[in-house]
């Protein structure tokens, strides 16, 4: 699957969920895909506009349509650098034990 998906000029997400994360979103940047994404849930977290995909207008399939045009203008080793450093898994540990000290901590 990531394979194929390394190749494909973008990954398109129009869920009409607030996604809490999405994994498949993270997968299609590490190997370079830029993803575009309704401006729902978890998309700001997870997408650097313009940087590794494009965050469109909930619900506005035309924008999202539109951008794929533009995703040729994304440098595809930068977007899976990006998204590999902020998701890697040395950091997201690091993220879970902070977060897990501020609850012990009160």
């Amino acid at each position: 699957m990531l394979r194929g998906l390394r190749h494909a000029q973008a990954l398109l997400f129009p869920v009409k969920w607030d996604e809490p994360f999405g994994n498949v979103i993270i997968e299609a940047m590490a190997v370079g895909t830029p993803v575009i994404m309704y401006d729902r849930g978890a998309a700001r977290e997870l997408i650097s506009d313009g940087i590794n995909g494009f965050i469109v207008a909930s619900n506005d399939l035309q924008e999202m349509a539109s951008v794929v045009e533009r995703t040729h203008l994304l440098d595809r080793a930068r977007c899976a650098t990006t998204v590999r450093e902020q998701f890697h898994f040395n950091v997201c540990i690091e993220n879970y034990l902070a977060f897990l000290q501020t609850i012990i901590s009160g």
